[in-house]
């Protein structure tokens, strides 16, 4: 009897020394499966496969409600600077799922507040319409409410600068080129002086008998104009003027290296680089870098992006120190912007969905 008791005692230990090592085996697998996950994500930003192995957490790990709940609430990290709404779903789930887990929860549910906040009241969107006339295709590229006036180009009759009054609704052009299948001229990011008086542009200048030709090129408004740079391999991208209205920041760019950020002189003699990005292939006709300048001319906001990864907002100053890093997200971030009065910036994310 007392052997039959001794054997059943030591059976049962036996199940729970296997079953805890079998569970403690588990957690450890979960564990890992999950730092590989967060590599993905934080390290490698690839966020699809990030997903893929927390699902996988989820799936085969579901009795561990920590590390599933960490899993769940990743899984909407990942939707999120993904800008999927997806998202949102997710961060239901921890909250939904895992109501033990407290510090997931919490995190989850201020997620939510956040992409579910309603936009702040007072708010206006103010319609500048009426250059859309009939026999024009007008594309507007800034606005001037101080002078009240935005600049554009107009695609009917060629490819021409244009300003538009915001008041008037007056549509003027400052180009005169026409369409012609023997060769033609482009026109894009036209930028007015800080005077009001001038227009900075890029032009490429489109020949079938010769090579191409890439132009940047100030014109007064009544239509005199001056070129300041012009070359077949090279382009000058116009992104700003400097406050003093003697400079022009470009991000310059060839087929053969990375573009530069950095500031042209008015009459075109000097081009002081700021910095040179770090992908080569950001040029015409792919996903174009941008550039903003402070209104004190003290500081220039770019985007840049790594090989392979999708674009981040830097900083740097104009009197040459090192770039630094503003926002790193997996999510395309984009078009930074100063505040009028420079204190704060504005940028297009795709971080929330939209």
């Amino acid at each position: 009897m007392k052997t039959n008791n001794l054997i059943l005692l030591f059976l049962l230990a036996f199940c729970t020394i296997l079953f805890y090592n079998e569970e403690v085996y588990a957690q450890e697998q979960a564990g890992k499966l999950f730092e590989k996950a967060l590599y993905l994500e934080e390290s490698e930003g690839d966020l699809q496969k990030a997903i893929s192995l927390y699902e996988q957490i989820i799936k085969e790990h579901s009795k561990d409600l920590e590390v599933s709940a960490k899993a769940q609430l990743h899984i909407g990290f990942c939707y999120e600077k993904l800008g999927k709404a997806e998202a949102i779903k997710a961060y239901e789930l921890v909250v939904e799922k895992y109501s033990s887990q407290k510090e997931q929860v919490a995190t989850a549910q201020s997620r939510l507040n956040e992409l579910k906040k309603e936009p702040p009241k007072g708010l206006t969107v103010v319609n500048l319409g009426g250059w859309d006339k009939p026999g024009m295709s007008f594309q507007p590229y800034e606005i001037y409410p101080e002078k009240n006036l935005g600049v554009g180009v107009e695609f009917n009759k060629g490819q021409n600068i244009v300003t538009y009054d915001l008041e008037t609704k007056e549509v003027k052009f400052i180009t005169e080129h026409n369409w012609d299948e023997n060769g033609f001229t482009w026109t894009y990011h036209p930028l007015l002086s800080p005077d009001g008086k001038e227009i900075v542009y890029f032009s490429q200048d489109v020949d079938k008998s010769v090579e191409n030709n890439n132009n940047l090129i100030i014109t007064t408004l009544d239509g005199q104009s001056l070129t300041v740079a012009s070359d077949t391999s090279i382009w000058y991208i116009p992104n700003a003027w400097t406050p003093d209205g003697k400079g022009i920041l470009c991000i310059k760019g060839n087929s053969d290296s990375a573009p530069q950020i950095g500031i042209i002189s008015k009459d075109g003699s000097k081009f002081n680089v700021l910095v040179t990005l770090q992908e080569k292939d950001q040029k015409l006709g792919k996903t174009y870098p941008t550039a903003s300048l402070s209104p004190d001319g003290r500081y220039v906001l770019f985007t840049d992006n790594a090989p392979g990864e999708k674009s981040d907002i830097y900083i740097v100053s104009t009197d040459g120190k090192d770039p630094e890093l503003l926002f790193k997200n997996p999510a395309e971030d984009n078009y930074p912007r100063w505040s009028p009065d420079g204190k704060n910036l504005i940028f297009l994310s795709l971080r929330h969905g939209s």
